[in-house]
């Protein structure tokens, strides 16, 4: 099976590529993209077979280079690990029938991407949002930009600041607490079939580098409640904050996201289950079956990993104790 990972060089992607590899079911072929040169980024070194793209901001080019690549390596099925990309294979996943792509949806990338439409329409289903402020604001803030990715489109914002609220962003109350990612697996009508809340105890530069899993009902339902909402096919997560006040949803990516392998480390690889059912249309055993499968309260950690390019054939030494200087 040729699966296609765009983007493969970024560093979200490098969890991805490593479930992957690991599958238990299916001998696949990686293919993996990036503006990158081989080995400059080390998840061009993770895939079987690495092409360097033209940058996104080439849109027609980039589009055309995707396509073409999709039509000659028999790609079977793509896995999105980018907002950036959503709304590129949204388009061009239309002229290639044979090739598997779960799209979560047109509308849904367009209300996703948009941090204060999503707030708003997570707010009419009754799940509690950190209160939008204009301008009379008097506590703590958060300034968020309006289309972001991750965490990166947060600041917190002292009072003594003044910002130039220019149409780009929206300010919001900050609410303290505990920080949850949610994991999700739904089938092709967007029923649930597997939630795992994770604590995000270590953060950098917005990913979780030290989390753990914890089966909170109150969590779990919030969840349920988005998925009954929108129809979300497939892998992807939602963040919350949860304190003495409830839960607090802050933002969804409609996508597979490259700390997933947290939650797919402490249970099992539900990635075979994604394929079995996507490409192979076979049903996915219930939620209640597939949650006894969690180890809950675990810890998981992540690590730096080197990876090596080499540019001239050097021949290493045995052992250093044979040098002699």
């Amino acid at each position: 099976m040729n699966i296609l990972i765009p983007n493969s060089f970024c560093y979200s992607a490098i969890g991805i590529t490593k479930t992957l590899k690991r599958l238990s079911k299916y001998q696949v072929c990686l293919w993996g993209t990036g503006e990158e040169d081989k080995g400059v980024a080390s998840g061009s070194l993770l895939v079987d077979e690495y092409l360097k793209s033209p940058s996104l901001n080439c849109a027609s080019a980039y589009k055309a280079f995707l396509s073409s690549l999709i039509d000659s390596n028999g790609i079977d099925m793509i896995f999105c690990v980018l907002d950036s990309d959503l709304l590129v294979l949204d388009e061009i996943i239309k002229e290639h029938s044979s090739t598997v792509y779960v799209n979560p949806g047109h509308q849904n990338i367009l209300l996703f991407r948009d941090k204060l439409a999503a707030s708003k329409a997570i707010e009419k289903i009754g799940i509690n949002i950190p209160r939008i402020v204009m301008e009379d604001a008097k506590v703590p803030l958060i300034l968020r930009e309006k289309i972001s990715v991750g965490s990166t489109g947060i600041k917190y914002l002292d009072l003594c600041e003044s910002a130039q609220l220019n149409g780009t962003v929206f300010v919001q109350e900050r609410e303290r607490g505990r920080e949850f990612t949610v994991d999700v697996l739904c089938d092709k009508d967007g029923e649930p079939h597997l939630i795992i809340p994770r604590e995000r105890l270590e953060i950098r530069n917005g990913m979780s580098f030290k989390t753990q899993l914890k089966r909170d009902g109150d969590l779990i339902d919030a969840t349920k409640r988005i998925c009954h909402k929108f129809c979300l096919p497939g892998i992807w997560n939602v963040q919350f904050i949860k304190n003495e006040k409830g839960v607090f949803f802050i933002e969804l990516n409609p996508r597979i996201s490259g700390s997933s392998i947290a939650s797919i480390t402490a249970s099992f690889n539900f990635i075979d289950l994604y394929i079995d059912h996507f490409f192979f249309h076979n049903c996915i055993p219930s939620m209640d079956k597939l949650q006894e499968f969690v180890a809950w309260d675990s810890i998981v950690t992540r690590f730096y990993e080197e990876s090596v390019f080499p540019q001239h054939n050097i021949k290493c030494p045995v052992s250093l104790s044979l040098i002699h200087i």
